[in-house]
């Protein structure tokens, strides 16, 4: 996918995620931890979002936008953990690992209404 494709993926999912009123940049290139990162400022509705395209295989675009994305939804949340968890790197870390669990579900959960029916289960 083209740098243009996916900054038009993250605008369609900015918008469908309630984030039309956030400033969110979008940059392409080296990602330190992964393949993709957002630094959300909730309080001021703005973000940068990053991608690795190198990094994301075909068919996980998706999946990546939307991921990233949900962290400014869920940013709040994180931010209140993260204040509870003071400097302990223990608690710091359990934080880190409970926001992407429901980022991932969450993403989980939205790309099951978007990209194909599910089934229901069979009795």
């Amino acid at each position: 996918m083209t740098p243009d494709a996916m900054t038009d993926l993250v605008r369609d999912w900015q918008t469908r995620l309630g984030l039309d009123t956030w400033a969110i940049t979008i940059e392409y290139g080296t990602v330190e931890d992964g393949d993709g990162e957002c630094e959300a400022e909730w309080e001021y509705n703005k973000a940068t979002v990053r991608f690795d395209m190198d990094q994301i295989e075909d068919g996980d675009h998706l999946a990546f936008v939307v991921h990233e994305l949900l962290h400014c939804v869920t940013r709040p949340l994180e931010a209140c953990a993260d204040g509870l968890a003071g400097k302990d790197p223990r608690l710091l870390e359990w934080t880190r690992q409970s926001t992407e669990k429901v980022v991932s579900d969450l993403e989980r959960l939205l790309l099951r209404f978007t990209v194909r029916p599910v089934s229901p289960p069979s009795h």
